[in-house]
């Protein structure tokens, strides 16, 4: 399974006020608590409200789209965090996109984030695969044609000693579809 790639939204953010646990479920079954967070969101400006509804409705489609190859951290620009990352990445407009803590975009083009994410996800592929591939010692030249082998040396003044699978050479037993030699 690939890593999730980390995305990071830095924008102005709704906030509200609850109840503890125990006054919200309760509140919540009295049908005053909603009332109660429609009041709140209806004393933010206009153009806040909207931004924040095509925000909430633009994370659901990510997390729909990526699903657990993406992991969303919402970032409230007046908080600390909020602050030092728009000094750190010189952010100047929301919302902002950091993937992976390296690379910014800042906007409201889907496509292009989008394809900055897919950007991400093709190498954390490809760097998955390349971990999996074998490598060869350094004094082993790379046209050798090792198909499995385990090296047992630090290539240093010693001759390596390798074990490599030689399909279909069986030993004494029938059952057995190859062998594996050792090299010095």
């Amino acid at each position: 399974m690939m890593k999730p790639i980390y995305l990071e939204i830095v924008t102005r953010v709704v906030t509200t006020f609850d109840h503890c646990h125990h006054c919200e479920i309760l509140f919540d079954e009295a049908g005053i608590d909603r009332k109660s967070h429609e009041n709140d969101m209806n004393e933010y400006p206009l153009d806040l409200r909207e931004e924040f509804i095509k925000l909430s409705d633009w994370i659901r489609e990510l997390a729909r789209l990526y699903k657990h190859r993406l992991l969303i951290k919402l970032i409230d620009v007046q908080s600390l965090l909020g602050i030092y990352k728009s000094l750190r990445y010189w952010i100047r407009a929301y919302p902002t996109f950091i993937v992976e803590g390296e690379e910014t975009y800042t906007g409201w083009d889907k496509n292009q984030l989008e394809g900055l994410l897919d950007r991400y996800m093709k190498a954390s592929l490809l760097s998955k695969h390349r971990s999996i591939k074998p490598s060869l010692p350094q004094c082993i030249s790379s046209n050798t044609s090792l198909h499995y082998f385990r090296s047992r040396h630090s290539c240093e003044g010693r001759n390596p000693v390798l074990k490599h699978w030689i399909p279909g050479q069986a030993r004494n037993d029938k059952q057995s579809k190859g062998t594996f030699d050792t090299l010095h």
